[in-house]
């Protein structure tokens, strides 16, 4: 009788244990199928390119590019933030965390949603008492000592600049200053840490902080980048400013090429300029120029050529002489000067002098002129038959007896029956030879600028 009640029990508690074990099954199933959906999510190709953008449009690029949802609180995180990202065809993964660790952001995937949270603050703990047991010297140094520093960045004025981005140098800690410039970040304990202070428009600063956890910063402005000018058709314009399409070489790329005529030396050198040399003949080896090809049907199809505001040729111009040279492309560009800007401007400014003591430059330069490519003539007697051939077929006299196609094939007679090879009797090679002087100087009052050049071609 008793192993007849006994069974049913046993057969109850085998059912239940085979029930726990599915369930356990199920949800580590679930479990994995979670893990495996969220993977994509992270995995996402992107390309991004953020300057000084706030939190919150950056939040919202994310969504839109990648198709995922981010949930946060707008309490803890402070979406006024600026960041600075320019990414190529990266994951989604290393986008977040190359944007959200500076900032001291914690991401995390649930249910294909982007949790954004703030790590918890580790608290400090009180030195210990002495006479108490503590951790081994070992075991003290591997917790990492961190500390708070804080602080506000103002430009020269006493503005103060958002977005201006603070890094702790050699490593990947870093934020942005919020609207009004404040800062905060964690950084290691350590007397030899350095912050660097960078922002578009103003010059980087370093700063050592020892002992300090509040350090304001005034940034000076970049005055090489924003005081950058561009010569137009009414004077200078900074180039920040500037809108038309312009190009600029000066007096160092064209003294590269050893040439005496000003256009031959800008062959190859700006985008959308197009030079051709049509002859050889010293003093008339100038190129013809054209500004983004013939853009005009008829004889003046050259640009409009102005030597410090006044239009002559500058072929004659030394390019020692050269502060720099400008070509105006396009219509905004051009338009100041109506329709003589047609076909495009060219605007070369000549040196001046600088304040300071006298500066004396003498350039010597030796070059040689040799032809790339020579025509093939035929000698006297090949010519002198081929020249009674045609005749013959056009039933004329012939204009070379055989007595004379004799004697200049012999050359029996070479005064009167001559057969010179004019090519070869012609230099292969001829050398040119380039000397400038030049003194430069001046005060704050009285600038000046003195050049002398010589030059002499065989």
């Amino acid at each position: 009788m008793k192993q007849k009640l006994l069974r049913p029990k046993l057969v109850r508690k085998i059912m239940r244990i085979g029930c726990i074990q599915l369930a356990i099954v199920f949800l580590v199933g679930i479990a994995k199928a979670e893990v495996s959906n969220a993977q994509p999510e992270l995995e996402r190709v992107i390309s991004v390119n953020w300057v000084n953008l706030p939190l919150k449009q950056a939040i919202q690029s994310l969504e839109k590019q990648a198709s995922i949802h981010f949930v946060y609180s707008p309490s803890v995180i402070a979406l006024d933030q600026r960041v600075n990202l320019v990414s190529r065809r990266e994951k989604v993964g290393v986008v977040l965390s190359r944007v959200l660790t500076p900032l001291q952001i914690k991401y995390e995937l649930v249910n294909s949603n982007i949790v954004l949270s703030k790590p918890p603050v580790q608290p400090i703990m009180p030195p210990p008492r002495p006479g108490k047991e503590t951790q081994s010297s070992e075991n003290q140094s591997l917790l990492p000592l961190e500390r708070l520093v804080r602080g506000k960045v103002i430009s020269e004025t006493g503005e103060a600049l958002p977005g201006v981005n603070v890094m702790v140098k050699g490593t990947n800690i870093g934020v942005n200053t919020n609207n009004e410039g404040i800062y905060q970040l964690s950084i290691p304990e350590s007397s030899t840490s350095i912050l660097v202070f960078t922002s578009i428009g103003y010059q980087k600063q370093e700063i050592t902080l020892g002992s300090q956890t509040i350090v304001d910063v005034q940034l000076r402005p970049d005055e090489k980048a924003l005081q950058e000018v561009v010569v137009v058709g009414y004077g200078e314009q900074k180039k920040v400013s500037f809108t038309g399409s312009e190009s600029v070489i000066t007096t160092r790329e064209l003294k590269q090429s050893p040439t005496a005529l000003l256009s031959n030396a800008l062959g190859g050198r700006m985008a959308g300029l197009v030079t051709v040399q049509r002859s050889g003949e010293p003093g008339y080896d100038g190129a013809n120029i054209w500004i983004r090809g013939m853009g005009t049907f008829g004889s003046n199809q050259a640009p409009l050529l102005l030597v410090d505001g006044v239009e002559r040729d500058f072929n004659n111009i030394d390019p020692h002489e050269v502060e720099s040279f400008t070509i105006l492309k396009d219509a905004s560009a051009t338009a100041v000067f109506g329709v003589r800007g047609a076909n495009g401007v060219v605007l070369v400014n000549t040196r001046r002098g600088a304040s300071g003591k006298p500066k004396v430059s003498l350039t010597l330069e030796k070059g040689f002129l040799s032809p790339t490519r020579l025509p093939e003539y035929v000698d006297g007697y090949t010519y002198a038959t081929l020249y009674n051939e045609a005749n013959a077929n056009a039933n004329l006299p012939l204009p070379y007896t055989p007595e004379v196609l004799e004697k200049i094939k012999d050359q029996s007679d070479p005064l009167r029956y001559p057969n010179v090879d004019w090519m070869k009797l012609m230099k292969q090679s001829a050398g040119q030879e380039h000397m400038n002087l030049n003194i430069s100087g001046g005060n704050p009052t009285v600038r000046y600028f003195v050049s002398a050049s010589y030059f002499h071609d065989n």
